[in-house]
């Protein structure tokens, strides 16, 4: 008779916790994707910033009246290239391409050495963590 009980409750849970996920389409515990405090969310990086690019190379002091590159990769595959010129795009951002032999440099060109730290904190929310700084030539 126990087992009857136990199997019959069992049963209805799982009838029940199927149709729940039929309806809602959400997990016991989980939230919606398009919450602001869903972590893959649209928003999250308004509420969880990541941290800014690693600066690698000649890092100005923020008063240089120099200009400067910001190299954020260089791709010999041009479908790359392209897919980070597009997440610097959507970042807000002006990114060019430049040919360098057999590869392809994606760099942020013409910049104030005041604005550097404000673009390590975009790159670094648009998923890149490092990025190599240059003085125009």
């Amino acid at each position: 008779m126990k087992r009857f009980i136990f199997f019959s409750l069992l049963f209805t849970f799982i009838i029940s916790f199927s149709a729940a996920q039929t309806t809602s389409g959400v997990f016991f515990g989980e939230e919606e994707q398009d919450s602001p405090t869903a972590v893959n969310g649209s928003a999250a990086n308004s509420f969880f910033p990541a941290p800014p690019a690693k600066l690698v190379g000649t890092v100005p002091a923020t008063d240089s009246n120099g200009l400067y590159r910001i190299q954020v990769g260089a791709f010999s595959i041009p479908k790359n290239a392209v897919d980070a010129f597009d997440k610097l795009i959507k970042a807000g951002l002006n990114p060019n391409f430049v040919e360098n032999g057999e590869y392809i440099n994606v760099v942020l060109a013409g910049i104030k050495a005041e604005d550097i730290a404000q673009i390590a904190q975009s790159l670094g929310n648009a998923g890149f963590p490092e990025v190599l700084v240059r003085a125009e030539n």
